[in-house]
């Protein structure tokens, strides 16, 4: 991701090539008209909490101290060490609640932006749908978390995205705008959704390709963090059982996903090649509905056409799993 010659930093990061060219004009046009309103006007109260700005370097640690000490206080005596049937084993950290979990990876995310910005500037994530990322994303925009992220450093996309316009109901960057993005002061040039209107899927699969490409200077993008979650037969992101990217996995970055096992049918979805080139992947799953599925993912046999989460490996990166107990029940 260096610096384009003669730009700045700030000109390399930018809506570029087809994103534009096939839909991007759409979807620029409803974030001018929404997002960039609502975030401005949803900043005003924040500048009264301290959430507009981050807070000083020593109140940063503080806030940070605390909730990591809680984080330890809850994790600790639930972790175990499980190990995947093959593969280097991950992290795995059990939580007594979906609220401990959310929590976690609240302060999981925290950290990560907090080392990339000192690192790198900047901090690339990748979100994803679901009741826990909603959790998380509450309370990423409340404070004291919401102080310690520089926000105007902050860069999202979507590991996966339904094909429907932004403003519907199932649409995964709707649910993250309302839960997170309307509250913060993230730039609305740092919000690179999916282009899911005025074009096919493959057309929006290629665009977005086509535009990480561009913005992270690189044929295959490394994302800081990619959230994902796990569905009771084993799918992530979009990849379904059964479908062709777990059956035999290819070279494109983005794919275009139809007959979807559930509702909408067709979907936008990152690949096995671009989820595992990520520094840290952050798996999180709650419910006793999903339990015996994670049982079969970290101590069965690998099957990643059947289990498609068991293809989420990075290569040099760091692979966490974040479980609520009744989730971990049959792990026992």
């Amino acid at each position: 991701m260096g610096a384009q010659p003669g730009g700045t930093r700030r000109q390399q990061w930018r809506h570029t090539g087809n994103h534009a060219d096939v839909a991007g004009g759409i979807i620029a046009e409803f974030l001018n008209a929404t997002t960039t309103d609502k975030v401005r006007n949803a900043c005003q109260p924040h500048r009264q909490h301290h959430c507009w700005m981050p807070r000083p370097a020593q109140s940063l640690r503080q806030a940070w101290y605390t909730s990591a000490t809680e984080a330890r206080t809850i994790a600790k005596p639930q972790q175990r060490g499980l190990s995947m049937s093959t593969h280097p084993q991950p992290d795995i950290h059990i939580f007594p609640t979906p609220a401990a979990l959310a929590d976690e990876a609240a302060r999981r995310f925290v950290a990560l932006a907090q080392a990339a910005i000192t690192a790198r500037e900047r901090f690339t994530v990748a979100f994803s749908g679901g009741s826990t990322p909603r959790a998380l994303h509450q309370r990423l925009a409340s404070a004291p978390l919401c102080n310690a992220i520089d926000w105007a450093k902050v860069y999202v996309y979507w590991s996966d995205e339904r094909l429907v316009p932004p403003d519907d109901a199932e649409s995964n960057f709707r649910m993250a705008r309302e839960t997170l993005l309307d509250h913060v002061p993230i730039p609305a040039a740092n919000i690179v959704p999916v282009p899911t209107v005025g074009g096919t899927t493959e057309d929006a699969a290629t665009a977005y390709a086509e535009t990480m490409i561009a913005q992270f200077g690189s044929e295959l993008p490394q994302f800081d963090l990619i959230l994902l979650g796990m569905g009771p037969d084993g799918h992530t992101a979009s990849l379904f059982p059964g479908q062709p990217e777990p059956t035999a996995p290819g070279d494109a970055l983005v794919l275009a996903v139809h007959h979807a096992p559930k509702p909408p049918p067709d979907r936008v979805s990152f690949s096995y090649k671009l989820i595992n080139a990520a520094r840290t992947v952050l798996l999180f799953v709650a419910g006793a509905d999903k339990a015996e599925t994670v049982r079969q993912v970290l101590r069965g046999a690998p099957d990643r056409a059947k289990l498609p989460v068991q293809g989420v490996q990075p290569t040099h990166g760091q692979l966490s799993w974040l479980l609520d107990e009744a989730a971990a029940r049959d792990l026992q």
